[in-house]
């Protein structure tokens, strides 16, 4: 098993945590979280990714994480990131986020780690280790979550889905349904905004192809 571990969440909770300790205590974290992931996954390789500059999404919508802009990284954060990359060689990925690296990457033989819960929507095997917790994502369930996401919003990363539905009702909207046209027929009237529906979607939207993958509408000729 490969382990593809998201190296953006390692630098921010170790240097985070650290803060008052040094950075002596935020690498021994820093180890320790690894071996740990590498130890529990029975991973015998692996590879990590940390998020670059020039996000693509940006593009697409120029107030995506605009709410952060204000916030203070933590005191270690970019001496985390840089001791990731000379140490551990973990890759910086230019034009897409960490989250992308992870998705292209996964292969029937690998292993995303991360606590991130919305790497849920890439099939495959996952394990988060903070809860952890050992996850098979199909192709299916995969899809549930990208359009549950569609109508709850990302506030953490300044979208916002459909007013007064969360996580309950999302599910209830989303989770019995067998097909993804299906599933984008019932957001697509909740949104009632073509524009705007396709701009989150395509910040929503893990890449799990190529860095040039975009998502778009689905149609009929996509069913099985």
């Amino acid at each position: 098993m490969k382990a593809l571990i998201d190296a953006d969440i390692v630098a921010f909770s170790c240097s985070a945590y650290n803060e008052q300790w040094g950075w002596d205590a935020c690498v021994n974290d820093i180890d320790d979280m690894l071996e740990r992931i590498m130890t529990t996954t029975n991973s015998d390789t692996y590879t990590m990714f940390l998020s670059g500059s020039h996000n693509f999404r940006y593009d697409i919508n120029p107030e995506y994480k605009a709410n952060r802009k204000d916030k203070i990284d933590p005191k270690y954060r970019q001496d985390a990131k840089a001791y990731l990359i000379e140490v551990y060689g973990a890759i910086l990925c230019d034009g897409i986020e960490a989250d992308d690296a992870l998705g292209i990457a996964q292969g029937e033989d690998t292993v995303i780690c991360s606590i991130d819960k919305d790497l849920l929507q890439v099939p495959g095997n996952h394990y988060n280790w903070r809860k952890d917790i050992f996850t098979v994502v199909s192709e299916l369930d995969g899809l549930r979550s990208f359009y549950r996401q569609l109508l709850t919003g990302d506030r953490t990363d300044n979208i916002f889905g459909i007013r007064g539905i969360g996580d309950v009702k999302s599910a209830r909207y989303i989770d019995h349904l067998e097909t993804e046209l299906e599933m984008f027929q019932v957001v697509q009237d909740l949104y009632n905004d073509d524009a705007r529906l396709l701009m989150n979607g395509q910040c929503l939207y893990i890449l799990q192809q190529s860095k040039e993958e975009r998502w778009h509408f689905p149609s009929e000729q996509q069913q099985p």
